[in-house]
């Protein structure tokens, strides 16, 4: 047997073993919903790629839906635009918005961080040799870690987004040395707890699950493929809780990405797509059914994912999504 055909067979065989352990793994997964922090992630790049006006949008996540969990991006291609200086503004405004909401903080930090392409490094770094490319990471994480730590609204890091993903996003291959050498200088230079996320479908958390102090995942449960087209994952509510006993362990467990817009094509941006399809994949329904599926599944906190994508579409005269999230954040 060629070992690409072996290691697939052996891909699928252990697919198989975990789902039909997940189907009789106990997992105790009692949690009252006043126990469970909600939250979205709220990404300034994906408010202006609706042409939004981010901070716009960032106040009314705050005041009319009243969220108190956020999942806010620092954007290194953003705030180190030139070598050696730094923009802070938009991330500080941010942070000190929430502070004065009363609104918890995870602030997601590094290379690869949420939204496409993935990985956001500044232009200046392109001809820079692998080691000289990590040093500059790793003096920029300095930099912004310094900078924020004083902000006690930070209840967590997230360093980096999914780093042990392949298959996902225009990014270099994994590099273990390179999180492990991130993760030791944010451990150095702050104490808060770093959570170290993988992919919910994709992976199989063994790798990642051994850094970080929280294990966070995702869920997306409708998704697209160039040769499937859209499909639903069909797993129980217990998958999720059973398959991190069985690769993390003793961790908290964090839902970083709950699916709350509909999956597109990578070459077709959500506005570009008529409303009436977009909500054919995705409505207020879906967002109810997906939230409730979560809230089963074990988790401590739950961030949803497509907050601006519901502000658009209440712009855009569909305020469905927008009222059903101002019900689900009551």
């Amino acid at each position: 047997m060629k070992i690409g055909k072996s290691k697939k067979t052996i891909g699928i065989v252990l697919s198989v073993i975990l789902v039909i352990i997940t189907l009789v793994y106990t997992v105790d997964l009692t949690k009252n919903d006043e126990d469970i922090h909600l939250g979205v992630t709220f990404s300034k790049v994906q408010a202006e790629n609706f042409g939004l006006d981010w901070k716009e949008v960032y106040q009314s996540l705050l005041e009319d839906l009243n969220i108190k969990n956020f999942r806010l991006i620092a954007y290194w291609d953003e705030i180190e635009k030139e070598e050696g200086k730094y923009d802070f503004s938009d991330l500080t405004y941010q942070l000190s918005e929430a502070k004065k909401h009363g609104a918890d903080v995870v602030l997601t930090i590094g290379h690869r961080v949420p939204r496409w392409p993935e990985c956001f490094a500044p232009d200046w770094v392109d001809h820079l040799s692998k080691e000289e490319f990590n040093k500059k990471l790793l003096n920029y994480l300095e930099t912004l870690v310094k900078r924020f730590r004083q902000n006690e609204n930070i209840s967590h890091w997230q360093l980096e987004n999914e780093p042990y993903l392949r298959v996902f996003g225009l990014c270099p291959k994994p590099d273990v040395d390179l999180y492990t050498a991130e993760l030791a200088l944010l451990k150095k230079l702050d104490s808060r707890p770093v959570i170290t996320t993988d992919s919910g479908e994709l992976s199989l958390w063994n790798k990642a699950g051994k850094h970080g102090d929280v294990f966070g995942t995702s869920m997306y449960i409708k998704v697209w493929n160039k040769h499937l087209g859209f499909f639903e994952w069909v797993l129980p509510a217990v998958y999720y809780p059973a398959k991190f006993n069985i690769f993390v362990g003793e961790k908290p467990f964090y839902l970083m990405e709950l699916q709350a817009e509909p999956w597109g094509s990578q070459d077709r941006f959500l506005s570009d797509i008529p409303i009436d399809e977009q909500l054919r994949v995705f409505n207020e329904k879906h967002l109810q059914n997906y939230t409730r599926y979560a809230k089963k599944s074990g988790f401590d906190r739950i961030y949803l994912w497509g907050a601006e994508w519901w502000y658009w579409l209440k712009k855009q005269e569909h305020p469905e999504l927008w009222e059903t999230a101002k019900n689900i954040f009551k």
